[in-house]
């Protein structure tokens, strides 16, 4: 802090990666994804879903009154993920697909003293931002035999960042606090690899891109 009663906070919030798989032996899987038609289908695939998510922010807080500290501040946020039918028994080849998410703007917001009992209090943080959205979209349809189709879009869209807290801390002396509490994120305007399957040719290259809420 400063004499004035300011403060430089610089946070990080990271979902480093995800990832579910499931096998199906149900040839038709393919012909909703991306458009794609095999030739010969296999006789099973295997679905893969994997998100990571990094959040990096940059606020100035004030604290001029006892219960209520307002802040603004610089947010940059990436939401990256990847959805993929693979043949089960010769992985490289299948659709695959790729979206990133490279968001930054601004941010306001303030943390607030709800209540205080001796050496423990409850707060809440809450903020709120407009970020400029860069998509980056990318698919390609690979088969045992001949040149695999790619497929690749950059879009720029308006999204919003929101983000909720809630904190139990206890004051162990002047060096050490103990903190447990819930934290919401809460994005909208972000395109989701799922949502684009159904949007997207990757043969002829049309569709349209189709954004929603995480």
């Amino acid at each position: 802090g400063s004499p004035c009663g300011c403060d430089l906070q610089l946070n990080y919030l990271g979902v480093l990666e995800g990832e579910e798989r499931a096998t199906r032996s149900d040839p038709s899987l393919f012909y909703w994804f991306y458009w794609g038609v095999p030739a010969t289908p296999a006789a099973a695939y295997t679905v893969v879903y994997r998100s990571q998510l990094h959040s990096e922010e940059l606020n100035i807080r004030t604290r001029q009154w006892q219960r209520l500290a307002p802040l603004a501040g610089f947010r940059a946020v990436q939401l990256e993920e990847d959805l993929d039918v693979v043949d089960a028994t010769n992985t490289s080849t299948g659709v695959f697909s790729n979206v990133r998410n490279h968001m930054y703007g601004v941010q306001f917001g303030g943390q607030a003293l709800l209540c205080q009992w001796g050496y423990s209090r409850l707060e809440t943080v809450v903020k709120a931002g407009v970020l400029m959205n860069d998509v980056s979209l990318s698919a390609q349809a690979s088969s045992v035999t001949g040149s695999p189709y790619n497929l690749s879009r950059d879009f720029y869209h308006t999204a919003f960042c929101g983000e909720f807290q809630l904190t139990w801390v206890y004051v162990f002396g002047p060096y050490m606090q103990g903190k447990l509490g819930y934290q919401a994120l809460f994005l909208d305007g972000v395109a989701l690899a799922p949502d684009q399957n159904d949007n997207f040719s990757v043969t002829t290259g049309e569709g349209f891109l189709d954004l929603g809420s995480s």
